[in-house]
Parts: C-alpha cells; sequence; structure tokens
C-alpha cells in the first residue's frame, strides 16, 4: 500500500514522482508516466489454462469468414521510444528506456517455443529507430528454425531493398508507415526528417518485398494549404501501385506533443484543453474554421483513395495478415479480401469497419466517420463517441 499512497499524496501536492521503475510528470490536465532507467523486462510468462481457445479461434473463423486455424495475433511491446521530435506526437523521446531488439525477437520465439505461439503484433513506435536496431531484431529472428509472422510500424527511410526483402525473410507480413504528407512543405513543418522521394522508393521495394504497404496520411495539418493537399493527393495517384491500405488521419493536437507543450512556436493559441482533445486557433483561422478546414480536406483525400482503388482494409490489420498468411502472398490475399469484406473498399473509419465485421447483418451503422472527429481524440488516441454513432435508414 506504500507506493499507492505515495501516489497519492505527490499528486495532492503537484510534485513530481520517481522511483526505479515509473516516473510521473506533472502536466496541465494530470501526469505523464514514463519508464525511469534502464528496461530490465523478462521473457513474459503467459498463462492460457483459462482461455477457451478453441471457442475463440471457431469465433474469428465466423467473423473473417475463413476456415483457417493460425487465426490468433499476440501483442508484444516492443518499445515507446522514438529518437525524433515529430510535431503531433506524443511518444517521442518520452523515455530512455528500450528492450534490446534481440530481446523482442527472443520474446516471440519463447512464446512460439512455449505456447505455440506463431503470429505476433507489435506494438511500438517503430521497429527501426535504428538501421542497426532493425537488422538485430531480423537476423535474430532469421536464426530461429521456425518461421513467425509479424506486423509493425516502421519508418519510411533508411531502408534499403535488400533490407526489405530480410524483413520479409524475417517473417513481417504487413508494415505501417507514418508517410503523414505527400507535401514536403508539410512534412518539413512537422519535423518528420522524411523525404517524399525516399518514401516512394521505399514503397516501391516493400511491394516488390511482397509486403503488405499500410500509410497513414495525416489531413488538415497546420497551416496545410490547397497546395499541400494536392501534393498528397498527387503523391496517391503516382503511388496507387504500391499503396496497398491507407488510414486517414484528420489532424488533432495529442496531450504532451510539441505542438501542445510549445504552442507558440508553432503559431496557434490553445484556448481549450480537456481529457480528449485540444481547441486552438490558427494565426490566420478560427477553431470553427480549422475544423471545416480538417473537415475538407478530409474528405478530398477520401475521394481520391476511392476513386483510385485504395482501400482502407489494413485498419484491420488482424484480418489482413491472417488473409496474407493463409494465401501465402499478398495479392490472392488481397483478392479474397475484396471478395468476403469489399466494405474495407469503402471510405469507412477504422470503428465502422470492426462493426460491420462484427455486425455484418446490420451493415448500415456509422461510428466516428472519418470527417467528423477533427480535433478530437486525445491523450489516450482514443476517438470520443459521444454522439458519433449513426444508423443509415
Amino acid at each position: 500500500m506504500k507506493p499507492i499512497y505515495q501516489i497519492i499524496r505527490k499528486i495532492s501536492f503537484n510534485e513530481e514522482i520517481e522511483n526505479d521503475k515509473v516516473q510521473l510528470t506533472p502536466c496541465n490536465n494530470g501526469y505523464i508516466a514514463r519508464n525511469a532507467g534502464p528496461f530490465k523486462g523478462q521473457v513474459p510468462i503467459a498463462d492460457y489454462s483459462s482461455i477457451n481457445r478453441e471457442g475463440y479461434i471457431y469465433q474469428q473463423k465466423v467473423l473473417y469468414k475463413l476456415d483457417y486455424s493460425n487465426i490468433t495475433y499476440q501483442l508484444l511491446v516492443g518499445d515507446r521510444c522514438c529518437p525524433y521530435s515529430c510535431s503531433f506526437c506524443r511518444i517521442s523521446k518520452n523515455t530512455e528506456s528500450i528492450k534490446e531488439a534481440s530481446q523482442v525477437a527472443n520474446e516471440m520465439i519463447a512464446l512460439h517455443r512455449q505456447y505455440g505461439c506463431r503470429n505476433f503484433s507489435l506494438i511500438c513506435n517503430e521497429m527501426n529507430p535504428s538501421r542497426s536496431y532493425a537488422a538485430e531484431f531480423v537476423d535474430t529472428l532469421l536464426s530461429y528454425d521456425n518461421h513467425l509472422n509479424w506486423f509493425c510500424y516502421l519508418r519510411p527511410n533508411n531502408l534499403s531493398a535488400d533490407e526489405l526483402l530480410a524483413i520479409k525473410k524475417a517473417g513481417c507480413v504487413l508494415i505501417r508507415f507514418g508517410v503523414e504528407s505527400g507535401s514536403q512543405r508539410i512534412l518539413d513543418s512537422m519535423n518528420k526528417k522524411l523525404y517524399v522521394s525516399e518514401i516512394e522508393q521505399i514503397l516501391a521495394d516493400s511491394h516488390k518485398a511482397g509486403i503488405w504497404n499500410h500509410i497513414n496520411i495525416m489531413t488538415g495539418y497546420l497551416y496545410e494549404s490547397q497546395d499541400d493537399i494536392n501534393e498528397t493527393i498527387s503523391f496517391l495517384r503516382k503511388n496507387r501501385g504500391y499503396i496497398d491500405s491507407i488510414r486517414v488521419n484528420p489532424f488533432f493536437i495529442p496531450i504532451g506533443s510539441p505542438i501542445h507543450l510549445n504552442p507558440q512556436e508553432f503559431n496557434i493559441e490553445i484556448v481549450e484543453e480537456t481529457s480528449s482533445h485540444i481547441v486552438f486557433h490558427q494565426r490566420d483561422i478560427s477553431w470553427e474554421e480549422k475544423k471545416k478546414q480538417i473537415s475538407h480536406a478530409t474528405s478530398q483525400v477520401l475521394a481520391e483513395c476511392k476513386r483510385l482503388g485504395i482501400g482502407y482494409a489494413g485498419i484491420l490489420p488482424n484480418l489482413v495478415c491472417t488473409s496474407l498468411c493463409h494465401f501465402g502472398q499478398k495479392e490472392q490475399g488481397k483478392i479474397w479480401l475484396r471478395e468476403n469484406h469489399n466494405y474495407l473498399w469503402e471510405p469507412v473509419s477504422p470503428d465502422t469497419a470492426k462493426w460491420k465485421l462484427a455486425h455484418p447483418e446490420n451493415p448500415s451503422v456509422e461510428i466516428n466517420p472519418w470527417e467528423k472527429i477533427y480535433g478530437q481524440r486525445g491523450e489516450n488516441y482514443q476517438t470520443r463517441i459521444d454522439h458519433e454513432i449513426h444508423s443509415n435508414p
């Protein structure tokens, strides 16, 4: 009880809390939790004895419409540290604690040996915070005498064609790339340290390697112009053959991000903060006008994706990866997905896609449509659902 008492007492007096395991730092709306000191985690001790695995697999087969038993995915936290400082990211450099790449791979191997786990969702920023980190992770998996499947985030830079082939050989099925924009001006404004030409080459190389490319695009970023939106649309047109799916993220300011902590540097004025979103004015337009601009930019990108035939299947990555593993290669898996889950080629939000997967008998429900969640996602990265559930007649 002593640690709980200390936390309550420290919070009451708005003091910083730190011990050998965790550090809590006061912020405007509460505390930010960080790991303190080097990571000392061990291979996880799991207990699946109380889980009805057969029942779960049966349920997934029904939902996926796929008779495939190797349908479960284990979540595995790789790291929550990134050496970059993107303006909108609340994770960047928030801790110096990070698992060694070989440890992440060895945890996967240990879970396979002990429980037969073969498929993994790597929950992290990116598995390539550095080139050497990614290489160590891949080499460890390649040294194992069994094939494991996994998907993750990767930064779309410093990845050669040979490295992507090795990543594929090591079991990578799907990569989620934080592209964010096809406008170099916007990427520079975001402090992404990414370059459009390099992104395009990596998408082409990973496509050739047989990896499913899922990209994130942010719409309505600070001071984004129509020219910037047009450049993003041109990027999508140029690379449509290499992009397998997309997630469109209407801009919002996360709690604890560089924009939130230093709004004056980004020429904005924060006028309201809640636990779920931040209201702000740009120098040139009000919040009400900014919401319209974000919504308009989002609608344009969504419409172009639909016109180009770029789907949204990667917003259900477990479904995508299961189909790819079952069929053995990307194109056949994509054909099956379009035939059995064609709603994923409509401009549906992630929450709507989950509903349609679980409730095919009632496909008219729409939850958190992308055009309407502008600025409304906050510190826990969850969408607001106050009044965003609709049933279309």
